[in-house]
């Protein structure tokens, strides 16, 4: 390496760890971390309650019972089983039809003489749960009368039937829904990164640029080495706090039960490392540029809509489309920055990119992310000393000043 790439280095790392140290010490980074990994906690813990957390299959069905055989009791039991029921009965108990009638149970079942009496909580009963009952007694009084008849109730017992489709089922991936979920929460992530991080950078060029702090530092730095010094800056506060979220999250749905394993999760999420950094320089430099032109904060937020525009795109796109990853507007969308940066990550969880459609898609967002760090430059050391009125596209590309010197 040598002098002048040293002095470059040294001069961008001094500029970065400054932007690093004032944003860490603030207060209104702490309170905000704070609250950004209490909310995720928070939704993970709600999620994982509305959906069940882990699934540990239905809720088994109560029946009190008094006076009913063990015999009858797994009769009853398998034949729930068959119905896709899970019967649970308790101990015998002589106020079976007081549990019933409280609503403590779900049934209660009470041998009467010879016969047998269903009790249920309200005026009515369960079909599926009168069906287990009535064909547990009645297979139960068959299985008996034939041992006492001396004969085997192996033998009368029907042939079993196996369904098959004739329809090849699809293989079901067991971590398919892991890791869309861990897509989908990274990608709005990675929005509210490159949205808070972007506005960051324009705010901090604007503030320097009108209290004249600027032109102190550019008398010592170039602009170039001061500008990457402030997205290098930004950019590891923002993404180290995105990835910290991220763990925090990973780690509250792992012990939900939301996500079964960090294994599956980490995959997805080192995967959609390279979309978080790329879309944040995408995003950065053009944020950079709009805020080089402008002399007032007031006029941030309505000369940088179409960024804003481009990055809610993305969002809506994610969030409405995540169901079908592979639809055809998916897949075209996955080759256009900056919404490249948001779709390839869910169809990498999904597996419907190829290897060639991540390679080349990251290719194109390179690419794309270079025209724009030339341009975002270009607009930058032509516009960040200029105090006062708004600096036009034309003059802060450059274009305007070639006219007006061909005129001349």
């Amino acid at each position: 390496m040598n002098t002048t790439q040293k002095s470059a280095w040294t001069d961008i790392s001094l500029v970065a760890g400054r932007e690093i140290s004032t944003r860490v010490r603030a207060k209104s980074f702490a309170i905000g971390t704070v609250l950004s990994l209490l909310f995720i906690v928070g939704l993970v813990i709600v999620v994982a309650a509305a959906s069940g957390g882990s699934d540990d299959g239905p809720e088994p069905t109560t029946i009190a019972q008094s006076g009913v055989s063990p015999e009858v009791q797994a009769s009853i039991v398998s034949s729930g089983e068959q119905l896709g029921l899970t019967v649970k009965f308790t101990g015998a108990t002589a106020d079976a039809r007081e549990k019933a009638s409280a609503g403590d149970v779900d049934a209660a079942l009470v041998r009467d003489g010879d016969g047998y009496r269903i009790y249920s909580p309200g005026d009515t009963l369960d079909r599926e749960v009168e069906a287990a009952l009535r064909a547990g007694v009645a297979d139960a009084a068959i299985t008996g009368a034939l041992r006492e008849a001396g004969t085997d109730p192996a033998v009368t017992a029907p042939p079993p039937i196996d369904f098959r489709t004739a329809v090849q089922p699809e293989p079901v991936d067991p971590d398919r829904d892991d890791r869309m979920l861990t897509a989908t929460v990274g990608v709005m992530l990675l929005i509210l990164t490159v949205f808070g991080g972007g506005m960051a950078v324009a705010a901090g060029i604007i503030e320097e640029k009108t209290s004249r702090i600027v032109e102190i530092l550019l008398a010592t730095i170039k602009p170039a080495r001061l500008l990457w010094g402030k997205i290098l800056g930004i950019g590891v506060v923002m993404i180290g706090s995105t990835l910290l979220t991220a763990a925090v999250g990973l780690a509250a749905a792992v012990a939900t039960g939301l996500v079964g394993s960090f294994a599956v999760a980490g995959t997805v999420i080192a995967a959609s490392l390279i979309w978080l950094v790329l879309g944040f320089l995408f995003y950065a430099v053009l944020y950079a540029a709009t805020g080089a032109m402008l002399s007032r904060q007031e006029e941030l937020n309505s000369t940088t809509w179409p960024l804003t525009a481009a990055a809610l795109g993305t969002f809506y796109a994610v969030l409405f489309g995540a169901g079908t990853p592979d639809s055809t507007l998916f897949q075209w969308l996955a080759w256009i920055p900056p919404f490249s940066a948001g779709i390839q990550p869910l169809r990498i969880a999904d597996g419907s990119a190829s290897v060639y459609e991540i390679v080349g898609s990251i290719a194109v967002m390179v690419v794309v992310t270079a025209l724009a760090v030339a341009a975002a430059g270009r607009i930058y050391q032509r516009s960040v000393l200029n105090v006062g009125a708004r600096v036009g596209w034309r003059d802060a590309l450059g274009l305007g000043a070639t006219e007006k010197g061909a005129t001349a």
